[in-house]
């Protein structure tokens, strides 16, 4: 998977806490500037950005890779004195390493999406309602059961596009099961998409899972490190890109999707909170993008693009 994704089974994560006098997105941005950054949420006294006091004092907790205790206050210092905000380090602590994709199939149930049913190798089925997208999911090693509140978003986005457009052919950016490409192959049967992931073991899981949903000549899965991969160029442009990621490594995308996507076409974003929207369509918003549709579910959100 996209190596920012906390859910795979990736480097242990450390927890800083950090205080600020105030609330400000200029800090949220300046901290997920930081190269070893991963998430970042805010604890206000009162509330949230737009309705707490000016003066309110915040706890930021930033989940990140650094264990290194100079680093984050020169770090905090640097931002401090960029921005004029006082910004200090209060804790850091190592967050408790646990298998999350092993934790989560233990408990893993029949799940129905809107038009789309995901079901686990071991359900009959039934298990599915009349008339939805059955879509059979081994996760393996890999992240991605539709259970999470970003992928299930997804997939209403998915439904939502093809509601409105056409998609003969797509891209799906960090593809962990392959969840999302399946969904899109389900949903078109004539379309062509084309999953990557730069883990291997995510993108061989991928494969499995298109083999057993019988999609294999709809779906292909390629190793690649974000759109940098010779395939994707060649099959482009898109008519809809999908990247459930991070808003950090989302951002860092946006020229790249814009260069190919078809001048029609739809971008899905997600993988982060509401409050990092406007964070992300910083970067969308001078490639032409506006946002077409936000998918809510808790906290998170997945973001649906057009030019």
């Amino acid at each position: 998977m996209i190596h920012d994704n906390p859910f795979a089974q990736a480097p242990l994560l450390f927890c800083c806490t950090l205080r600020s006098e105030e609330p400000s997105e200029l800090l949220m941005d300046a901290l997920y500037e930081l190269p070893y950054v991963v998430s970042v949420s805010m604890d206000v006294v009162t509330g949230t950005v737009d309705i707490t006091p000016v003066n309110a004092p915040t706890l930021w907790r930033v989940y990140a890779t650094c264990d290194d205790a100079q680093i984050w206050e020169q770090d905090c210092q640097m931002i401090g004195t960029q921005w004029g905000k006082s910004l200090q380090m209060v804790s850091l602590e190592p967050l408790e390493e646990r298998d999350w994709v092993r934790e989560t199939q233990q408990y893993i149930q029949p799940l129905h999406v809107g038009m789309f049913s995901i079901l686990g190798s071991h359900h009959p089925d039934d298990e599915a309602p009349h008339g939805a997208h059955r879509i059979r999911l081994d996760a393996g090693a890999a992240f991605g059961t539709g259970e999470h509140a970003t992928t299930s978003s997804c997939l209403r986005a998915i439904a939502h596009v093809n509601r409105y457009h056409r998609v003969m052919r797509a891209l799906d950016v960090g593809c962990g099961t392959g969840i999302l490409a399946m969904a899109q192959a389900k949903i078109m049967p004539s379309s062509y998409v084309l999953a990557v992931d730069n883990d291997p073991v995510a993108v061989k899981v991928t494969k499995e899972n298109i083999r057993r949903n019988q999609l294999h000549g709809q779906i292909h899965a390629y190793v690649a490190n974000g759109l940098a991969h010779n395939v994707i160029r060649q099959n482009a442009p898109y008519d809809l890109i999908i990247a459930n990621i991070l808003a950090r490594p989302v951002r860092s995308m946006a020229g790249a999707i814009a260069r190919n996507l078809a001048p029609d076409g739809y971008v899905i974003l997600s993988g982060f909170y509401e409050h990092s929207l406007r964070f992300v369509m910083a970067r969308y918003t001078p490639h032409g993008f506006h946002l077409h549709e936000v998918m809510r579910e808790g906290a998170w959100v997945a973001l649906i693009l057009t030019r």
